[in-house]
């Protein structure tokens, strides 16, 4: 790694700065009125879906097939989600029973430990 630039920093700080103000200009034109006075909202915090609710993040609460189905009127909603394959699934299983044997193996051995 190279030495901390105090121009570099100075520079990112900016940076995250004019987006962080993009981001509230954004979310405040489009929640609009919506939008409850709420301390701390734009402070990096995170919120559940129920306070998000109450302070006017979002309209309701859903899941995206309740969405995709009823606002959207999405007939199929495609899993893009992807699969292990039987390969991946064993390699899983065997790395995990080698390290419980690896364990075994230490704990038995005082030397070793």
């Amino acid at each position: 790694f190279s030495p901390v630039n105090p121009s570099q920093v100075a520079h990112v700080e900016t940076m995250l700065n004019n987006i962080h103000t993009q981001f509230i200009e954004a979310v405040r034109k489009g929640r609009g009125e919506r939008l409850k006075d709420e301390p701390g909202l734009f402070s990096g915090l995170f919120w559940s879906g129920e306070q998000a609710l109450e302070i006017g993040l979002v309209d309701e609460l859903a899941s995206e097939r309740t969405i995709a189905r009823d606002i959207v009127k999405a007939e199929e909603l495609v899993n893009f989600t992807p699969k292990e394959n039987l390969l991946d699934r064993l390699a899983g299983r065997i790395g995990a029973g080698a390290a419980s044997a690896l364990e075994t193996v230490l704990r038995q051995q005082p030397s070793l430990q």
